[in-house]
Parts: structure tokens; sequence; C-alpha cells
């Protein structure tokens, strides 16, 4: 898949996801975002927190009230919730600690960006308190589809695991491409209602375009070509793409709405 792709759907996603009063342009989105990516692509390194970027760190860690809602929602939603495959409990015990005890499992909806896929989780006590862990099915790209590739092949363990990104220690692929991973108050996603402005006011977007350049350059030898292409383009290039994918993606809405 083209470079460029990665950097259109974050600037189009930060551009989309924002409400309210103060709206920050597409052209001002994407000029972080590329500053971010060649910055990565001059000097690519690990993006952690604790060491370099502990004010964002501060941000984003749990509060009390945070973590109480975390632990209320692991819980089974019933007494009876259906009994996982062999393949995702396999996977599942294969990520608890090895002492780990009182096992329940149940199916998980969250979010919408994986309907209709597998997901479960189990909850177990290990050395006198909880600990949890999600096993959630992975499809091929569409794109491999629409391309008409050979290759379907999941490449995820690539992009974890690449040169210049320090990789989650508690994810890892588990049988029947299942990926599986910790879940804790503080390892979750940071929704768009959460950031608000602040991902506008703190380079957070330029943070996100070095990130994507660090996951590129788990291909050797890429970074030279990547940046002759992008200083060959003409001025606004990403922002006038990023218009157009806006457009259409208001337009997909639009038409799901209506059916």
């Amino acid at each position: 898949m083209p470079c460029a792709f990665d950097l259109l759907r974050l600037a189009v996603s930060a551009f989309l996801g924002q409400s309210g009063k103060g709206r920050t342009d597409l052209s001002a989105i994407c000029a972080d975002v590329l500053k971010g990516y060649r910055e990565g692509l001059d000097k690519p390194r690990p993006y952690v927190l604790d060491k370099d970027h502990a004010d964002m760190r501060a941000k984003f860690v749990a509060s009390e009230s945070e973590r109480k809602k975390f632990w209320d929602k692991m819980q089974p939603k019933s007494d009876e919730t259906p009994h996982p495959s062999l393949a995702i409990r396999a996977s599942l015990d294969a990520a608890l600690p090895r002492d780990a005890e009182e096992q329940m499992y149940w199916p998980r909806s969250a979010g919408v960006g994986s309907l209709g896929r597998p997901r479960w989780v189990v909850r177990a006590q290990w050395k006198g308190g909880p600990v949890v862990r999600e096993a959630k099915a992975l499809v091929p790209s569409a794109w491999t589809y629409a391309r008409k590739h050979e290759r379907t092949d999941l490449r995820i363990a690539d992009i974890v695991n690449g040169r210049y990104r320090a990789p989650d220690p508690w994810f890892r692929l588990g049988e029947e491409n299942l990926a599986v991973r910790r879940l804790s108050p503080n390892n979750h996603k940071i929704e768009m209602e959460t950031l608000g402005p602040w991902l506008f006011e703190h380079d957070l977007l330029r943070a996100m375009g070095r990130e994507i350049a660090n996951i590129h350059l788990g291909t050797p030898s890429v970074a030279a070509g990547i940046l002759a292409h992008i200083e060959q383009q003409p001025g606004q290039w990403l922002a006038l793409a990023a218009e157009q994918a806006a457009e259409c993606t208001r337009q997909d809405f639009e038409d799901w709405k209506k059916g």
C-alpha cells in the first residue's frame, strides 16, 4: 500500500472527529502530520511516554472514577454466557499468568470497528488482584482483495515489532488469527471526546505522524525514497487529497443512513 495512505487516514480522521467550535482547518492538520512524519523519517526512535513525554502520559493516566468505571464494566453481562471456542479459550489462557485462577469468560462488544468479529474477554484472579485479557479476531486488509493480491496473510506482527517501535509486551497473536492483549484501566483507546482541542494544542498530530514513520521504517532502507517522493509532491498535496477523502466519507455516511 502506498505510504501516503496512512498519512491521509490520520489527517481525515482528525478532521472529521472534531466537534463544537474552534475547529482546526484541514491544511493545518496536514501540516502537523507531515512535519512529524518528516521528523520520524529523519530521526526514527520509539515514542515512549515515560521517557520523554511525561506531560502527555499525565494527561492519559486513568483517574479513580475511570478506574472504577473500567472494573465495573469488566463483568459478564449475565450469569449465563456462551462458551468461547477452543481456539479462543486456548489463546486467552495462554496470555494469563501461569497460576491465575477463577477464570470467567464472556463475549464483548466495543466500538464499531470490529463489529461481526468474535471478541472475547477473560477475567481471572492472580496474586490477590484481577487481571483481564481480550482476544479479537483479525482479518486481512480489504486492500489485498481490492487489488487482487495473492498475499493475504496478516502483517500485524511486523508492524507491532518494527525496529523503531516499543512493542506492548502483553500483545500476542494467538491461534486462528486472534489478537490477544491485556486490558486494564490504563490500557485503553483514547477517544476524541476525551482529547477535544487538546489534540491540536499539544502537537499530538505531529507525534502521530512520527509514529507512522516508525511503522513505515520497519521496512529497511526506504526512508530516503519516501522522503524524496514527498518532496516531489506539489504544495498542499495532502490537504487536497484529504479534502476529497473527507467528502467521500461524509457521502458514504449519508448513503448508509438512507439505507
